[in-house]
């Protein structure tokens, strides 16, 4: 008489972790691609260096630094002299809550709970004590949006309004990780 156990036919587990390994990678492979905005004013991250000076002509700047309707374009170069990071400066009448929603719309972000920094802190004034004397600091990150391809955009409080009626002044910042 056969035991339940002898019934019961041996599991081969490498082959079983070899065939959940493949599921995961294809399972990452399916994943859809961030088909959303992927740039600021038409400067993207990992844009090469002939694209970004024709680019600068166009809106009439020198440097790496764009001023023009009162925003301020900044970016940071890698070593191989593609832009690594864009930081958009700009001016909105939206309260920080609203304006994380607004960037989420615009470049096909969903805003997860963990993205969201301290928009409290950010918008308080507090002390920092560095190197010799006290520092006030105003502002900081909002949200963090992973965009896919290791590009990353984050939105910062850059100034809160100093008086009412007047507008908040942020930064979007749009990164290529892989340049860092």
């Amino acid at each position: 008489m056969a035991t339940i156990s002898s019934m019961i036919p041996t599991l081969n587990w490498g082959l079983i972790m070899r065939l959940l390994s493949t599921a995961a990678i294809l399972l990452a492979l399916a994943a859809p691609a961030h088909t959303g905005k992927l740039d600021i004013a038409g400067f993207s991250p990992g844009m090469p260096d002939p694209e970004f000076r024709q680019k600068l002509t166009v809106l009439n700047c020198q440097t790496d630094t764009c001023q023009f309707d009162g925003k301020v374009i900044q970016f940071r170069r890698a070593g191989d002299r593609s832009i690594q990071q864009v930081a958009y400066r700009f001016s909105s009448d939206l309260k920080p809550r609203e304006q994380i929603d607004a960037i989420a719309r615009e470049y096909g972000v969903a805003t997860r709970k963990q993205d969201i920094g301290d928009i409290g802190h950010a918008m308080g004034r507090y002390d920092d004590y560095m190197f010799v004397g006290k520092l006030l600091h105003v502002g900081g990150p909002l949200c963090r949006w992973r965009l896919g391809n290791r590009t990353t955009l984050q939105l910062a409080l850059w100034q809160p309004p100093g008086k009412p009626g007047q507008p908040f002044v942020y930064v979007l910042y749009l990164a290529d990780e892989r340049k860092a």
